[in-house]
């Protein structure tokens, strides 16, 4: 079950990219649209057998065509999810994601309170060095919680496989999100570029304002879904980092504990 909706947090950023596209070709340009996919139809040579058998091929293959479509739905779904991810870690995108899914300020925390060990600090130094300040980058914090939280799963009372099955849905809602910003983006795009590529020039100005629109349509989508990722990924971080940072802290070990008693009384 999970592995399906795994792959289904694939499928529907190419969905969605598809009826983007689409959507944005009907309502700007409904009578265009529907004689491209009427000469379409005419070239594909549907609707020309009428027999039983044929109508029994045209079934087959529209079911296959269908399996072949979510198969192609899902690698193309797997793109979008690899450019939202390029667009995740890269610094010249920062800004558009600034603070989302970034745990450094957590770690640094908890290195300064002396609760995790700091990984810029020589375990075993030869010689005395002065405590460095902590100052983790957000991939090495990624590396650090990841490795924090699982090591806590099945040991924890807090953190359990519920929990973490859980965060782990969160984080898939997230990430489908972030694709599907992608997808959004990429459908504002190919929609009036279609328009205008697949027209017969000169293109008329009416045409020139259809694809405005579609440009400016497809964007308001992709800030729709740019925000729904973002609020979405920051609950998702906010719970994650609060359940964690109580675990680490309640695991500390007390320092005004008092002290043990001798075995000989003493």
């Amino acid at each position: 079950m999970d592995e399906a909706r795994r792959y289904l947090r694939y499928v529907k950023p190419g969905l969605i990219f598809v009826v983007e596209t689409a959507l944005l070709l009907l309502i700007f340009s409904p009578q265009w649209l529907q004689a491209k996919l009427a000469d379409l139809a005419a070239k594909e040579g549907v609707g020309a057998t009428t027999s039983t058998l044929g109508a029994v091929i045209a079934v087959v293959l529209a079911i296959g065509g269908a399996i072949g479509g979510v198969l192609v739905l899902g690698v193309f779904g797997f793109v979008l999810a690899v450019l939202h991810h390029a667009c995740h870690w890269s610094r010249l995108m920062r800004w558009l994601d600034k603070g989302v899914l970034d745990h450094s300020q957590m770690v640094n925390r908890l290195v300064d309170n002396k609760l995790i060990p700091n990984p810029g600090q020589p375990k075993k130094p030869k010689i005395e060095q002065e405590e460095k300040p902590a100052n983790v980058d957000r991939l090495t914090a990624e590396q650090i919680v990841l490795a924090e939280w699982y090591k806590r799963v099945k040991s924890s009372k807090i953190i359990g496989e519920a929990v973490d099955k859980k965060i782990a849905t969160l984080c898939d809602t997230a990430h489908a999100l972030g694709a599907a910003r992608v997808a959004a983006f990429a459908a504002a795009i190919l929609a009036p570029v279609l328009r205008c590529v697949l027209d017969a020039p000169p293109i008329e100005n009416a045409t020139w304002y259809k694809c405005v629109g579609m440009l400016v349509a497809g964007l308001l989508v992709t800030c729709l879904f740019h925000s729904a990722y973002k609020r979405v990924a920051r609950i998702t971080q906010g719970i994650f980092e609060r359940i964690l940072e109580e675990t680490i802290e309640r695991q500390k070990p007390h320092s005004n504990a008092p002290p043990a008693i001798p075995a000989d009384g003493s």
